[in-house]
């Protein structure tokens, strides 16, 4: 019975390697002896493949999209190509002083119009017609005084104030009609002359004289 029992733990033991080694053939085919060794897949990253799981980052108006290279497996790796779905700008027109731009990045082509000048008169600023920019300051009046005839008059814009001076008359004499002393105007005829013992009293012309020659007065003793 002794003789039994060990042969019986060695018969148990042989089945267990042989039930494990038929378990390894399973899981693992051509491990066994005599079998077949199944080479290691190597990943070749050369497929440029557009497909939402390879990529990295969306096309703009700068770049293509960007993908990772992978294998025809299916598996990915770390180089990346770019793609040609370059996106267009998004252009903001120029203005008076900025360039034309694009609000997506920002890029600038040309350059600003510039400004359009209305030109400043005596009341108004120079203001761009475009943006409302202000520029030089107004003029001011160019005042030009009252005359007789004209009131005080800015001579940009023509615009007066008050009323004109008026004339200054002087009476007429037997030598001048009547007159503006300012502006020399003239109105109505000469006087007679006024003698007294044959003298103009007012001009000192002598009677019988020729007229507008003024003699001197020859004093009577």
């Amino acid at each position: 019975m002794k003789r039994i029992i060990p042969c019986l733990y060695t018969l148990i033991i042989i089945l267990i390697l042989a039930v494990s080694l038929s378990s390894c053939e399973l899981l693992f085919p051509g491990t066994g002896d005599g079998g077949d060794v199944t080479p290691e897949h190597e990943h070749v990253f050369n497929v440029q493949k557009i497909s939402q799981k390879y990529l990295v980052s969306e096309a703009t108006c700068r770049s293509g999209s960007v993908y990772y290279y992978s294998c025809e497996c299916g598996e990915y790796g770390s180089e990346k190509f770019v793609s040609d779905d370059l996106l267009e700008h998004s252009w903001e027109d120029a203005t008076c002083t900025e360039a034309k731009v694009c609000s997506e990045c920002g890029e600038v082509q040309g350059t600003p119009k510039g400004h359009s000048w209305r030109s400043a008169t005596c009341t108004t600023p120079q203001v761009c017609k475009t943006c409302g920019e202000v520029g030089e300051a107004a003029l001011g009046h160019d005042w030009n005084e009252a005359t007789c005839l004209s009131a005080k008059n800015c001579g940009r814009c023509h615009q007066t104030v008050g009323d004109p001076a008026g004339h200054k008359w002087i009476a007429a004499d037997c030598i001048h009609p009547e007159h503006c002393d300012v502006c020399g105007t003239q109105r109505g005829d000469v006087l007679p002359h006024e003698y007294e013992l044959g003298v103009c009293i007012h001009c000192g012309k002598v009677l019988g004289s020729g007229d507008g020659v003024e003699l001197p007065i020859i004093p009577l003793d």
